[in-house]
């Protein structure tokens, strides 16, 4: 009986040592499927970050090419006004040039009226003391 009990204690041992193994076992699995289950999650989140910043890149690149975009529309608009200010400058200096010609044009007909007027009412005149001169001598004028 005694070898029955040593044989029964041994048996019982072992599947003691047995249950201790598959437990250590199973708490290893747990252990190694939470690490498992940890390291995807890192690994998603490192993606999500990646994708993150991936799309900051994208979207700071977009931003500087809007901004480039605008600064050279700026320029051109820039060029654009100075060039039709520039323009207008010279038209209304073409404008007070001509305006200016054409006064001097009128200001040197208005002399030239004036010397031919002067000079017909000095004629006017001249034909008028002749014409007295003649009336009181009684001479014909010679034509």
């Amino acid at each position: 009986m005694r070898l029955q009990n040593e044989r029964r204690a041994k048996e019982i041992e072992r599947e003691e040592k047995q249950k201790q193994q598959q437990q250590d076992a199973d708490e290893e699995r747990l252990r190694m499927k939470a690490q498992i289950e940890q390291d995807k999650a890192l690994a998603m989140r490192r993606e999500e970050v990646r994708l993150i910043r991936q799309q900051e890149a994208q979207e700071r690149d977009w931003r500087e090419k809007e901004l480039r975009k605008a600064q050279e529309r700026a320029k051109r608009e820039a060029e654009v006004r100075s060039i039709r200010n520039e323009q207008i400058k010279q038209r209304r200096e073409a404008a007070s040039k001509s305006v200016e010609r054409e006064r001097q044009h009128w200001e040197e007909a208005h002399k030239i009226w004036l010397q031919e007027n002067r000079a017909e009412e000095e004629q006017a005149v001249k034909k008028s003391v002749v014409r007295r001169h003649n009336d009181m001598t009684g001479c014909i004028p010679s034509v």
